[in-house]
């Protein structure tokens, strides 16, 4: 289970709500339902950086619409909601593991049904 007290400091969730403000704003620019809210978004960058992605987020807030777009909605599709662990082997653009995985862990097995939701949305 994710420890939401082990986030590094303030800034962080700062940047990830500005992040999921821009994902919001792109999503109702672009007239689509993401079928998720600002909250989700959020939540899932900080999932991953308490489970061991060192996210930029300066620079994920400078990619065109495309490239932003592109971490926002792989994040939200492969974070393991409770371990925060990017899962099938996706790296956002903008950052990069700062873990060793075990290779015997077993992280699907753990967000099976995470995995599951995310698999039934609409990312359109």
């Amino acid at each position: 289970m994710i420890d939401w007290n082990a986030l590094p400091d303030g800034i962080v969730a700062d940047k990830a709500q500005a992040a999921a403000k821009r994902t919001m704003e792109y999503y109702r620019r672009q007239g689509i339902d993401p079928g998720r809210d600002f909250i989700d978004f959020s939540m899932d960058l900080e999932a991953c950086v308490i489970g061991g992605y060192n996210l930029d987020f300066d620079r994920l807030m400078s990619f065109s619409d495309q490239d932003f777009i592109h971490d926002m909605i792989g994040i939200a599709r492969h974070v393991c909601r409770d371990t925060g662990q990017l899962l099938d082997g996706f790296v956002p653009r903008c950052g990069e593991v700062k873990y060793e995985p075990d290779p015997d862990e077993q992280f699907e097995a753990e967000c099976e049904s995470n995995q599951a939701a995310a698999n039934e949305r609409d990312y359109r």
